[in-house]
């Protein structure tokens, strides 16, 4: 048996205490609500659902056709930029690599980055100008 809340990665003590605090908060103060992205949500409920642990990440974004750049971030010959660093992102699951793509990005764009990306990783990228250890 895991000493895990499988719903909400908290230990079970923590899972425990944070329906306790729930429990508490619906008898003593059932209109007590959060406003998020303009959804009301009950106080009582984010405690029933704690938020997902804080995990770390190396974080790399690209641009494409980024322009003249400027003296931080300089343009391949394509014109397209990559920067990374540290993170922390609330994450249940367990991955190891996440991709978010714009909805709007085109394919040649967005495989022209991730072949970028992979070619800085197999040059030793993760101790490249990025830390092992996160600053947090």
């Amino acid at each position: 048996m895991s000493d895990y809340c499988p719903d909400c990665g908290y230990t079970l003590n923590e899972h425990q205490n944070t329906s306790a605090w729930a429990q508490w908060l619906r008898e003593n103060f059932p209109d007590a609500a959060i406003s998020v992205d303009g959804d009301t949500i009950s106080m009582a409920d984010t405690f029933d659902h704690p938020p997902k642990p804080l995990r770390d990440f190396v974080q790399v974004d690209g641009w494409a056709n980024y322009g003249p750049g400027d003296s931080v971030m300089v343009p391949d010959d394509d014109g397209d930029v990559l920067m990374g660093g540290w993170t922390r992102e609330p994450q249940r699951s367990g991955t190891t690599v996440r991709i978010y793509i714009a909805a709007e990005a085109q394919l040649d764009d967005v495989l022209r980055i991730i072949r970028m990306q992979l070619a800085w990783l197999e040059r030793g990228g993760l101790s490249l100008g990025v830390s092992h250890e996160p600053p947090f």
